[in-house]
């Protein structure tokens, strides 16, 4: 995948750590957490306030969640969650970008798959 870099989270100078290996890196176009915990929504919201580019945190939270307290004014947020599954969006990029991303070799598939026999029934022999 390419990691430059790898943060503790727990870690109390991670927001500055963070900022510190991103600044002048150009424009972000947001930060997207896998997690979806409120606090690090917010971590993530702190991040982005101090980096140039778009103020957009997205998220896997799902819909429906109450709102993160506290949230920072002027950093948008939204979530990426199955209910975009038959929208535009989802065609944009599922359909569209990733192909032609997998095509080009910008995004690639990981981690890389591992052929451990023939059939169903060898789909489990890898923890054997």
């Amino acid at each position: 995948m390419g990691v430059e870099y790898v943060f503790d989270y727990s870690s109390a100078t991670v927001i500055d750590d963070i900022v510190a290996a991103l600044k002048g890196k150009g424009e972000m176009a947001g930060i997207f957490s896998a997690i979806g915990k409120p606090e690090t929504l917010i971590q993530c919201a702190a991040v982005i306030q101090r980096l140039e580019g778009r103020q957009h945190v997205a998220t896997v939270r799902p819909p429906g969640f109450p709102a993160v307290e506290n949230w920072p004014e002027g950093v948008e947020i939204s979530n990426n969650a199955s209910s975009h599954m038959n929208s535009e969006m989802s065609g944009a990029v599922w359909g569209a970008w990733l192909e032609a991303a997998l095509r080009d070799g910008s995004m690639k598939c990981r981690p890389k798959y591992e052929v451990v026999g023939k059939g169903l029934e060898a789909v489990q022999m890898r923890w054997i």
